[in-house]
């Protein structure tokens, strides 16, 4: 699926993308539970992710709205 369908409907299910880190584009497949997801007017959204022992601790990524995201569970 593309990013821009993400929504409240898939908080709670694991989600995977590819990551480029700023500057040195470093590419990286960044998996987690989703907790939130914020849609911006821009072409970008933000995901709040959190692994499986994160204890409620999470770590947001800003995405472009036409990246592919694989649903993992």
């Amino acid at each position: 699926m593309i990013a821009e369908e993400l929504s409240g409907q898939h908080i709670g299910r694991t989600i995977g993308f590819t990551w480029y880190f700023p500057n040195s584009y470093v590419e990286a497949y960044v998996k987690g539970e989703l907790r939130e997801v914020h849609h911006t007017a821009q072409e970008w959204l933000f995901v709040h992710l959190a692994g499986d022992e994160s204890q409620g601790d999470k770590t947001e990524f800003e995405i472009e709205r036409g990246a592919m995201i694989a649903l993992v569970d």
